[in-house]
């Protein structure tokens, strides 16, 4: 390496050392010469009832709790997803100051604790405002935070951004179902591929209605498993200002899910399917959803997809291709302690041989 060389790498990391004794030089004297003490009021999560949320990109919300309910009052009137607002209450709870990360207002482009980069948090009880916070970068196991109108940014334990930045959808109640599955006393789906009519068999299973066409061994676990898919269906996104018959959920839907609970009717329609995802709605309702494509599949389900398959012989060969795939660099395989040992006990018993993955430690 010639000595040219050598002088230009030296100078660069004298450099790089001399930028980086600066920056930590000026945030120490940020915090020395002064004794700053920032405080943030306690807030009971029980008593709180208003959230005002701006976040940079995703927007602004607006969310009330009305009796023992959220709901989002803006952009849009919606019930809240309560385990996100259970999220979000469980931060406040917990907010506590761990130290002094700046005192100065040129570091807080840097925090990203400035109007236009920090998350916006506006809390309410009966219109008083609690806490008007501003949560910016976490850094080092903590969060920075900023009350409006102050300077000074503290540091709060731990990370809290992420339970206040959303955007609207993920504010949103994604439930379209939530019934008791044993409560469903039957389940019809009805397709271009026939009707299944499933009903309860004592407390806690399912079988194919007497009377209809036999369906040769019908599976009684996936008939089972399905009605627990149509009890408890949840919305991965919304579709605003739907055209209904585009979507498949006219007048005569790709899939009709009618569920008896109590002798009450809750009827699921399924559209077409985009991408991954399926067209979904209540038949009651105007409110239209996309689910997984897990879900849709289940609930187009036909006569055929109930006949119980026969279980067939795990192949080696690619049993032992998948797992070359997962190994790690320290030779094991990644997965769970035992996993490997049971499936080479079952391919034992089926004669298969050479698996040579090693379980992980």
């Amino acid at each position: 390496m010639s000595s040219k060389l050598i002088g230009a790498i030296v100078a660069v990391l004298a450099l790089g050392a001399l930028l980086m004794w600066q920056f930590n030089a000026e945030e120490a004297a940020d915090r020395q010469g002064t004794e700053v003490k920032i405080e943030l009021p306690k807030i009971d999560k029980t008593v709180v009832d208003g959230l005002e949320i701006t976040t940079p990109d995703k927007g602004s919300v607006t969310l009330e709790k009305k009796g023992d309910k959220w709901a989002l009052t803006a952009p849009i009137q919606f019930a809240a997803a309560q385990a996100a607002v259970d999220a979000a209450l469980d931060k406040l709870d917990e907010l506590e100051v761990s130290g002094v990360a700046a005192t100065k207002e040129k570091n807080h482009e840097r925090l990203e604790v400035t109007d236009d980069k920090a998350v916006k948090l506006v809390v309410k009880q009966d219109d008083k405002v609690l806490l008007d916070l501003r949560i910016g970068a976490y850094r080092t196991g903590n969060t920075m935070v900023r009350l409006a109108g102050q300077t000074p940014v503290a540091t709060i334990k731990g990370s809290i951004r992420y339970a206040f930045s959303k955007t609207v959808k993920e504010w949103r109640d994604r439930t379209i179902t939530d019934f008791e599955l044993t409560s469903v006393e039957k389940m019809t789906i009805e397709n271009d591929k026939g009707i299944v009519t499933i009903v309860k068999d004592g407390a806690d299973a399912y079988m194919q209605a007497p009377g209809d066409p036999p369906i040769k061994d019908f599976n009684k676990v996936k008939a089972k498993s399905i009605i627990g898919s149509a009890t408890h269906l949840n919305a991965v996104d919304f579709i605003d200002s739907p055209n209904l018959e585009t979507l498949g959920l006219g007048a005569t839907p790709k899939s009709k899910v009618t569920l008896d609970i109590a002798g009450k009717p809750a009827v699921v329609l399924i559209g077409t399917k985009v991408d991954n995802y399926w067209h979904a709605k209540l038949a009651d309702s105007p409110l239209v959803y996309t689910v997984s494509n897990f879900m849709g599949e289940r609930l187009s389900s036909g006569p055929d997809d109930f006949i119980e398959e026969e279980e067939k012989p795990i192949d080696a060969a690619k049993l032992e291709a998948a797992g070359a795939q997962m190994m790690q660099p320290d030779g094991t395989s990644g997965l769970p302690p035992g996993v490997m040992e049971q499936v080479k006990a079952q391919l034992a018993a089926q004669g298969a041989q050479g698996v040579q993955l090693k379980q992980a430690q």
